[in-house]
């Protein structure tokens, strides 16, 4: 997913890079599930899935009494959602999957795990190795 995009972008136009990573997600878990109504489309670089490629991102249900902590969360749970489609696609092309494995720096932080194990009702588990995207590459080029 494209959920290190979305943090980046959100802690340079939200915080003007004056908060780290941690704060942010610090902030976002002060917000309860569903960031009370606020919604984040995690499109920033456009959709890549299906005949959706020309959305952009942007917030749904913004309202005066939400702040920096609900958009941080809203960017957590939008980027989950968005996720969550391509999880469904390969559900109706494929065996449904036991679980999840999280890796990178998401994979990092207990929240957004909690979030996305949430999202798509699948426990996540978390590798020694934080970094395997190469991997991840080769094992699917290998699968075909």
């Amino acid at each position: 997913d494209a959920g290190g995009d979305a943090m980046r972008w959100a802690r340079s136009a939200l915080s003007a890079g004056q908060l780290n990573h941690q704060q942010m997600l610090d902030m976002a878990a002060e917000v309860p599930p569903g960031a009370e109504g606020l919604l984040f489309l995690p499109y920033l670089t456009g959709e890549r899935l299906a005949k959706h490629t020309h959305s952009r991102a942007q917030f749904f249900g913004l309202q005066r009494k939400h702040r920096q902590p609900h958009l941080y969360r809203a960017v957590l749970e939008g980027v989950a959602l968005a996720s969550l489609r391509n999880l469904q696609q390969l559900r109706r092309h494929a065996q449904e999957p036991e679980a999840m494995i999280a890796s990178g720096g998401g994979a990092r932080s207990p929240l957004w795990l909690q979030i996305k194990a949430s999202v798509y009702n699948l426990p996540l588990l978390q590798t020694r190795n934080q970094e395997n995207g190469t991997t991840g590459c080769a094992i699917v080029a290998g699968v075909g």
